[in-house]
């Protein structure tokens, strides 16, 4: 009967140390944040184009389109995640240009997951990263700065941003709620009970 009672502790430990790594909501704030890249499918240099990369985990990197935008002049600015860039059309949809790509150098993103125009900047939210990169519309990197604050209790999971007319910045992070940045990226505030913040 003993022996029954610790094969199934023995199991369960080990089902549970399997699992463990696959949900960030119990990772401390120590995660490593740069993604190994291990094959890219049909990436291509033509403006327009979607495709995919892959991960060393078990899944794929195939969220393709998340976050979109328009410049004053109707030119369409969408978030291609499955390539790590940032595709451009014009309003007639026709491809113009598009920038970044995978790393986490200056311009790069793992998982780009929202994107925003202010005053002629473009501010793209990287999940994984947990960080905002700035780039001027026709692509040009500008600055960048970290969502995780000394304020978090847990690894910051950012999943979107809005800036508002006064030039803040805001983001909603998954595990530590809504943050309140100037446009230059320095904090200002935290809530995470979501009112009298603005």
């Amino acid at each position: 009967m003993k022996n029954k009672i610790s094969l199934k502790f023995v199991g369960s430990l080990v089902i549970l140390l399997i699992l463990f790594p696959m949900f960030p909501s119990y990772a401390s704030n120590t995660r490593s944040n740069h993604l190994e890249l291990v094959g890219i499918s049909g990436i291509s240099d033509t403006p327009g184009t979607f495709s995919r990369a892959y991960t060393p985990s078990f899944w794929v990197r195939n969220f393709f389109k998340q976050g979109m935008d328009v410049d004053e002049e109707g030119n369409i600015y969408l978030g291609d995640s499955g390539e790590s860039q940032i595709e451009v059309f014009s309003n007639d949809l026709t491809p113009l240009r598009h920038f970044g790509s995978i790393g986490s150098g200056p311009g790069q993103f793992q998982h780009l997951i929202d994107l925003k125009i202010s005053n002629e900047l473009l501010f793209a939210l990287d999940y994984s990263l947990a960080s905002i990169k700035v780039f001027e519309l026709d692509g040009t990197f500008l600055y960048e700065f970290s969502t995780q604050v000394p304020q978090d209790k847990f690894t910051s999971y950012p999943s979107g941003l809005a800036i508002s007319r006064h030039k803040h910045i805001f983001v909603m992070d998954l595990r530590n709620g809504l943050k309140k940045f100037d446009i230059e990226g320095n904090f200002i505030k935290h809530k995470s009970i979501f009112n009298n913040l603005i």
